[in-house]
C-alpha cells in the first residue's frame, strides 16, 4: 500500500512538473511572439515615417516658390531677374543635398513670361507676383521621370500623378467607361456590364439598364445601392461584375473628384484610350512624346490628328490640386501611396498615407 502511495505521489509530481514546463514553454513562445510583433510594428512605423518624409521633400521641392513677395518697381525700365536669381538658400526647406540641387534646377528652368524676364510688366511698372505652391507646380509640371530619394538607409523610387486626371467615377458616361474597361483588357460584355452597373449605382432611380443592376439585385445580399455619388472607390466591389483583382489593377487610374478631364502628362494608356476618337496609335505617340520630354500642345495636335479633335477637348496639360505619390522601396519593404492637396492659399497638405501592393 505504501508503494502505491509513493507511486501515486511520484505521478502527481511528474504531472505538475510537466504542466509547469508546458506553461513555461507557452510563456516563452508568447513573449517571443510579442517581441517579433513589436519589432515588425516598429519596422513598419519606421518605413512609413521615411516614406512620408520622402514624399514631403519631393512636394517641397516641386512647390517651392522663388518669387517670395509682391512688389512694384516704377519707371518701366527696371526688370526683375529670373527665378534663379531670386532664390535664397536660407528659404529652402531642410532636405538632402541631391534634393537641394533638384530644387535649384527646377527654379532655373522655371518658365519665363513673354518678355523673358520672369516678371509681369504693366503700365510702365514691373509687378513681381507671388503665385504660391499650386501655381509653382503648374508652371513646372509633374516630373515625367521616376525620382530616387534616399533617407535613413532607405531608398525610394517616387512617381507622381494627378489624382484628378484619371477616370472620374462620379461623372464618366457610358461610352468613356466602356472604352476604358476595354482598354484594360476586359471583354466587351464585361466592360459594358461594369459600366451599366456603375451608372445604376450612381443614379437615383431603380430602373436597371440592359446589363445593369438595381435594388432587386442587391437586396438579397443586404446591400443598398448608393443612388448618388460614390464616396469611396472601394464601392466598385459591390458591383456584380467587378472583382478585387481588377480593382487592384485599375485603382490608380480612378478618381472621385475633379473636372473630368484627363491629365495628359500622367494618364495611363488605358485612360488615354478612354477619350473619344482616341486611337491606339495616337495614344502610343502621346506616351512616346511624354517619355522623351517632347509633349507640347503643338505635338499633341500632331499626335491626335484631325480625326481625334474630340479627344483634345477632354485632355489638359496642367496638373490639378490633388497629387498622388507612389513610393516604391529599392530592396525589401512595403510600398506606400501618399495623397496631398496643394493650394496657393493653404499650401501643401498631406491627406493620408497607406500601404499598397508593390509593382
Amino acid at each position: 500500500m505504501a508503494v502505491r502511495r509513493r507511486a501515486f505521489a511520484l505521478l502527481i509530481v511528474l504531472v505538475v512538473a510537466s504542466a509547469t514546463f508546458a506553461l513555461a514553454i507557452q510563456g516563452a513562445v508568447a513573449v517571443r511572439s510579442a517581441t517579433v510583433e513589436a519589432s515588425t510594428m516598429r519596422a513598419h512605423a519606421s518605413a512609413e515615417r521615411d516614406a512620408l518624409s520622402a514624399a514631403t521633400i519631393v512636394l517641397a521641392s516641386l512647390t517651392a516658390d522663388a518669387k517670395q513677395e509682391t512688389d512694384v518697381i516704377g519707371g518701366g525700365s527696371s526688370s526683375s531677374s529670373g527665378a534663379a536669381a531670386d532664390l535664397d538658400e536660407s528659404e529652402l526647406p531642410e532636405m538632402p543635398p541631391e534634393m537641394r540641387e533638384l530644387v535649384r534646377g527646377l527654379l532655373r528652368n522655371q518658365p519665363q513670361d513673354e518678355d523673358g524676364s520672369g516678371s509681369v510688366s504693366q503700365r510702365g511698372s514691373t509687378i513681381i507676383k507671388r503665385g504660391g505652391p499650386l501655381t509653382a507646380l503648374r508652371d513646372r509640371g509633374l516630373p515625367r521621370n521616376v525620382m530616387r530619394i534616399r533617407l535613413n538607409n532607405r531608398e525610394f523610387l517616387v512617381t507622381l500623378s494627378d489624382s484628378t486626371g484619371g477616370i472620374n467615377l462620379n461623372t464618366a458616361e457610358e461610352d468613356q467607361l466602356v472604352r476604358y474597361f476595354r482598354a484594360v483588357g476586359l471583354d466587351t460584355l464585361r466592360a459594358s456590364s461594369i459600366a451599366h452597373e456603375l451608372l445604376d449605382w450612381r443614379d437615383e432611380d431603380n430602373l436597371p439598364r440592359t446589363r445593369g443592376a438595381e435594388r432587386e439585385t442587391y437586396v438579397r445580399h443586404n446591400i443598398t445601392p448608393r443612388n448618388g455619388q460614390l464616396q469611396t472607390i472601394e464601392e466598385l466591389l459591390f458591383l456584380p461584375s467587378m472583382s478585387r483583382d481588377v480593382l487592384d489593377e485599375i485603382q490608380s487610374d480612378l478618381t472621385l473628384v475633379g473636372d473630368g478631364k484627363i491629365h495628359v502628362h500622367t494618364a495611363s494608356r488605358a485612360v488615354l484610350l478612354s477619350a473619344p476618337d482616341m486611337s491606339e496609335q495616337a495614344a502610343q505617340r502621346i506616351l512616346a512624346l511624354r517619355d522623351s520630354g517632347g509633349l507640347t500642345e503643338e505635338t499633341l495636335d500632331e499626335a491626335l490628328g484631325a480625326l481625334a479633335s474630340d479627344a483634345e477637348e477632354v485632355l489638359r496639360f496642367k496638373p490639378g490640386s490633388l497629387i498622388m505619390l507612389r513610393l516604391e522601396p529599392v530592396g525589401e519593404g512595403p510600398a506606400y501611396r501618399v495623397d496631398a492637396s496643394i493650394d496657393d492659399n493653404h499650401g501643401v497638405q498631406i491627406l493620408g498615407i497607406r500601404m499598397i501592393p508593390r509593382n
